[in-house]
């Protein structure tokens, strides 16, 4: 399919905001009123490993962790089946929406749903994203506070008596020291070294998961253990917690957009890799998890090991490190999408970047001390933000590569898939609204 069979089936779509060349194909008129300066200076220099380390990195890190919690209330059998379900839903909408990003070619996700359906679509997007960052980097800073604290006091030997081994100092300090220079860096490619640590941190929790079911002395507590939950609400609860941890979608459009020669075979790649690494990492900690501690299987399963284990605390600091590692990740997305809303067609400014930067790391870092439960998190944030950004979106966008003239026959299961997405984020959001009003 080409630019102007394209464009010559979805021209009353558009919105421009300038004259239209009538001898350019209309999504190249329309890429080109879009792309920027500093989106040039991002675009085609990112390596395939690279690529694929990063969006990686933006899966990982919440869901080993919260995993385990959630095969605890569907049971291991449904728990697993129910992941490889959402999994091979992922790879299907990444596929859609690499298409959709390499045949428009717009450097974000804001950009390309305002190609699909016009600037109201565009801002509903920035909106979503936002709300999605804002709930994702909340989870990790989180993370961060869950893991830190303990091993500097593991460390230095004290508790939380003093105000420097406390969880709000520590989480503050390392987020204005590490996590906001991090951030500051302009392109995604250049987050690629840390994304290559958390992936590595993220296999060391695992093992560390794996090996404590196998060889560890303490008792397990398989006899308390499930294969399906009898309870439906339970599995409602907890299917957000699934939906987020395969939210690699809200970077796809920026990643695909800084991969060296974006091949379809190649931005494809990407996404199956992805999946599969993070796919991998999950079902081991979670049903190795979920197997040891049973009915007693915490949000965080970290808090079910000994405090004083020294391989457990080594599992902490390097989960701290994944969480401190993907949070500039995401923050990215959010910060190229603030900037899109507010910032519109402005040049690029190092005072403005740090400013918002400085200001978004703030804010998500008061919303994280507020909420310091991880599963809430990322339960209300899969259930209400990521079923649309995962799921209807991609498939919207990919039905718009689709010409008019095909038949309906290539149209159904996208729209499947957009439907999928739409009954999960209200059916998900009325039960997690449901439960915390009970």
């Amino acid at each position: 399919m080409t630019d102007r069979s394209l464009s010559s089936s979805h021209t009353s779509d558009y919105e421009l905001d300038g004259p239209i060349n009538e001898s350019v194909p209309l999504v190249d008129q329309k890429k080109n009123l879009l792309v920027t300066k500093s989106d040039m200076y991002r675009k085609g220099k990112a390596s395939l490993p690279s690529s694929i380390s990063n969006i990686t990195n933006t899966v990982l890190g919440a869901g080993i962790l919260s995993l385990p919690y959630v095969l605890q209330n569907m049971g291991w059998a449904l728990g697993l089946i129910l992941m490889g379900f959402i999994a091979l839903i992922s790879i299907v909408t990444l596929k859609m929406l690499g298409i959709a990003c390499k045949t428009i070619q717009v450097p974000s996700y804001p950009k390309l749903m305002r190609v699909v359906g016009g600037k109201k679509l565009e801002f509903v997007t920035k909106l979503l994203l936002l709300l999605t960052v804002l709930s994702a980097v909340a989870s990790y800073i989180i993370l961060i506070g869950d893991c830190f604290p303990k091993v500097i006091q593991y460390a230095a030997g004290k508790n939380e008596g003093y105000f420097w081994t406390g969880r709000n100092f520590i989480t503050v300090v390392v987020i204005l020291c590490v996590a906001f220079p991090v951030s500051m860096l302009p392109k995604m490619d250049y987050l690629r070294y840390t994304s290559y640590f958390s992936i590595f941190s993220s296999c060391y929790v695992v093992f560390l998961t794996v090996f404590k079911y196998a060889y560890s002395s303490s008792p397990r507590t398989s006899d308390s253990t499930h294969a399906f939950a009898s309870n439906w609400k339970d599995i409602l609860k907890t299917l957000p917690n699934i939906i987020f941890a395969y939210g690699a979608q809200i970077v796809l459009p920026s990643v695909t957009w800084e991969l060296k020669n974006p091949t379809k075979k190649r931005v494809l790649g990407v996404g199956i890799s992805c999946v599969s690494i993070s796919s991998a990492l999950y079902a081991c900690s979670s049903l190795f998890g979920y197997l040891k501690f049973g009915a007693g299987t915490k949000g965080d399963i970290l808090n079910n090991y000994p405090v004083d284990d020294t391989a457990t605390i080594v599992g902490r600091m390097m989960i701290g490190f994944v969480g401190l590692f993907s949070y500039p990740v995401v923050f990215f997305v959010g910060r190229e999408s603030f900037k899109e809303l507010f910032f519109t067609g402005k040049p690029f400014n190092w005072l403005s970047h740090t400013l918002i930067t400085f200001i978004g790391c703030v804010f998500c870092t008061i919303i994280a001390l507020t909420i310091p439960q991880i599963q809430l998190v990322t339960a209300f944030c899969g259930g209400a933000f990521c079923s649309i950004i995962n799921f209807a979106f991609p498939a919207l966008a990919y039905l718009h590569t689709i010409p008019k003239d095909k038949s309906w026959v290539h149209k159904i299961f996208p729209y499947v898939i957009f439907v999928f997405g739409l009954i999960s984020c209200v059916g998900t959001s009325i039960i997690i609204v449901w439960q915390a009003v009970a």
